[in-house]
């Protein structure tokens, strides 16, 4: 019965060895499950604000597109700006001619008057030289 009995004893003793190993096993499992569970919340958390932030720069981004236009419609207003401010500026050189022409004309009444004026004087400087 002794034998029977320190056999007992000794698998008892190594049962209880054995249980004491799992638990501090179970303890490090648990505190490592702990820190990978933070660390994963960590990460999505991390994940999430960088999809928010994203989905508002794809937002802006797309409608800075839908306000775009095509290079090739682009180009071409490019162009008709470009005749539009050679035709301006034709304009403002004939408009200049034609305010040089009104002031020219402007002035004609009294060329007239002055020339009419002169022309008097000459005919009645003649009329006296031939009198003379």
């Amino acid at each position: 019965h002794e034998v029977n009995e320190q056999q007992l004893a000794r698998k008892y003793g190594s049962l209880q060895e054995q249980l004491k190993v799992e638990a501090e096993g179970r303890i490090r499992s648990e505190k490592s499950l702990v820190e990978i569970e933070v660390s994963t919340r960590k990460r999505v958390l991390y994940l999430e604000q960088c999809k928010a932030s994203l989905i508002t720069t794809t937002e802006r981004l797309q409608r800075q597109l839908e306000k775009s236009v095509p290079e090739s419609e682009h180009s071409k207003a490019l162009r008709e700006l470009e005749l539009l401010r050679e035709d301006y500026l034709d304009l403002l050189h004939k408009e200049a001619d034609v305010r040089l022409r009104l002031t020219e004309q402007k002035e004609l009444p009294r060329k007239l008057k002055r020339y009419q004026h002169k022309a008097d004087e000459l005919e009645l400087a003649l009329g006296r030289a031939q009198a003379d």
